[in-house]
């Protein structure tokens, strides 16, 4: 016959037993916890490496991804490496200045020419020109930028003004041309910038870099598209242009810039 103290040391056992199941349970629900844990750090770890080529698995795994299991390391990194975000991962381009935000947006076509080739030796020999010249562009060029931009203008005429007036938007030249853009009066009225005893719209920058784009959009399409052309008219007048071009045509020669 089974006594008292017999039946409360069965309960006793299958109550220790029923709470070392309960443990074993939770005790596998947090290993199972830190797995998926570690699997998110695995795939942000990866996420956060610039993968600038996929192709040569260029990416730094994680120590505890490489102490697992192999075939635990294998499913996990083949995961990640075939998830859609690591196809869209790219190394950012860092621009810290306009100077570079500016070059690498060039649109015009590079050319090789004996005469471009002085003025950049020049400039390499006078980098205290440049150096000058920048400074004086600074409170200008952003805006310069922004309004070509909102205009759909290659950003290379940005640098005009260096030709122009070295960004120095008091000047003032001998053919009566004034300001950051060098409007001679007959241009500058025509584009809405007034020039008289009390003012001068040709040395308001904001004015006058809007009438020079409005200008230089017209020369544009004078000239078909041709932006070597527009720019030369913008300095030498289109009617000149087009008489060098006229000429060129009687002669049988070619009409594009570096012939006229």
């Amino acid at each position: 016959m089974i006594t008292s103290d017999q039946v409360n040391n069965i309960y006793n056992v299958e109550a220790v037993e029923a709470v070392e199941a309960v443990e074993a349970v939770e005790a596998v629900e947090v290993i199972e916890a830190i797995e998926a844990i570690e699997a998110i750090e695995a795939i942000e770890a990866i996420e956060a490496v610039h993968l600038t080529d996929i192709s040569n698995k260029s990416i730094e795994i994680p120590s505890f991804i490489k102490d697992s299991q192999e075939e635990d390391k294998i499913s996990l990194v083949d995961e990640v490496l075939d998830s859609e975000l690591v196809a869209t991962i790219a190394e950012p381009v860092i621009e810290d200045s306009l100077w570079k935000y500016i070059s690498n947006r060039y649109s015009l076509d590079v050319y090789h020419n004996s005469k471009i080739d002085e003025h950049v030796s020049w400039f390499r020999k006078n980098p205290g020109y440049l150096n000058r010249v920048s400074a004086r562009a600074e409170p200008y060029l952003y805006l310069i930028v922004e309004e070509l931009e909102k205009s759909n203008v290659p950003i290379e005429i940005a640098l005009l003004p260096i030709v122009e007036s070295a960004f120095y938007p008091f000047s003032y030249s001998h053919g009566t041309a004034s300001g950051l853009w060098q409007f001679i009066p007959s241009t500058a009225k025509l584009y809405g910038l007034q020039d008289n005893w009390w003012r001068d719209d040709r040395r308001d920058v904001v004015a006058s870099t809007r009438a020079a784009i409005r200008y230089l959009l017209n020369l544009n399409k004078i000239f078909k598209g041709d932006w070597l052309l527009s720019i030369a008219a913008y300095n030498s007048g289109p009617g000149r242009v087009q008489r060098e071009i006229r000429k060129n045509k009687e002669l049988g020669l070619k009409t594009d810039f570096w012939n006229l």
